[in-house]
């Protein structure tokens, strides 16, 4: 028997999404989730660049870990504004190029 997670996540209404060793593609149908208050995906194996389409999780997120990933790139402006500013770690990642101004209204950002 197989499911896909995708399809087992789509009829829920999350509070707290935590995701281990999804990578190594950032996964796409994270983009339709909505109703998450804390985000962890950090570890998770994922070594791709952030889509510009991510931030627009955040209208619902407190917390977002990103950490201990292989991201790499530039962090992509939202392609709108925020009307929330979550905590967001995004330590121990490659990223390059100048911090996004959104992220200087975060309440907390964690960058090593």
């Amino acid at each position: 028997m197989s499911l896909r997670i995708g399809n087992l996540l789509s009829s829920w209404m999350l509070y707290y999404l935590d995701l281990a060793k999804l990578g190594p593609r950032f996964p796409k149908w994270l983009q339709t989730r909505n109703n998450c208050s804390l985000l962890d995906i950090s570890n998770a194996g994922i070594s791709d660049s952030i889509p510009n389409w991510f931030w627009n999780l955040s209208t619902e997120v407190l917390n977002m870990n990103l950490s201990k990933d292989n991201f790499s790139g530039r962090i992509p402006d939202p392609s709108s504004e925020l009307t929330n500013y979550p905590e967001i770690d995004m330590n121990f990642n490659h990223f390059e190029g100048p911090i996004p101004r959104f992220l200087f209204k975060v309440s907390a950002l964690h960058l090593q």
